[in-house]
């Protein structure tokens, strides 16, 4: 048995994709990004002209988490390492402000396997480290 750390956004949900498509909402189109032209991980980088508030209302909202769909074959993949016996541990950046209305209307929706306890939140997951 092993114990597996999966990345939540980008690797099990379309979170970044949805995050741009509210954020693209608010800027000029000429400043409008996606998913493929992020230069940073911080999205106040990449979002220079927002507010840090305006950055991160959308994930405040419960609709928005009910949004993002979980990609191509990410819940099947975890749940046969989970049948496996693997240990599986999910691992998120992200304000713990919103760690509620993500867990709830997301994580929880799409892999209900997966219990609150076995989440890691971190504030920033960029900076190489060693395990």
């Amino acid at each position: 048995m092993m114990q597996i750390a999966i990345d939540f956004d980008s690797v099990m949900c379309n979170t970044m994709q949805q995050w741009c498509k509210e954020l693209n909402k608010v800027v000029p189109e000429y400043l409008a990004r996606n998913v493929d032209s992020l230069s940073f991980c911080s999205m106040e980088l990449n979002y220079l002209t927002l507010l840090n508030k305006q950055i991160w209302a959308p994930l405040l909202r419960p609709d928005f988490w009910l949004s993002v769909q979980p990609l191509d074959g990410a819940v099947e993949a975890v749940k046969n390492l989970k049948k496996a016996g693997h240990e599986i541990f999910v691992v998120t950046s992200t304000r713990f402000d919103c760690m509620q209305e993500k867990y709830a209307f997301c994580l929880s929706r799409w892999f209900p396997f997966i219990s609150y306890e076995d989440i890691i939140i971190c504030k920033r997951k960029d900076r190489k480290s060693v395990v």
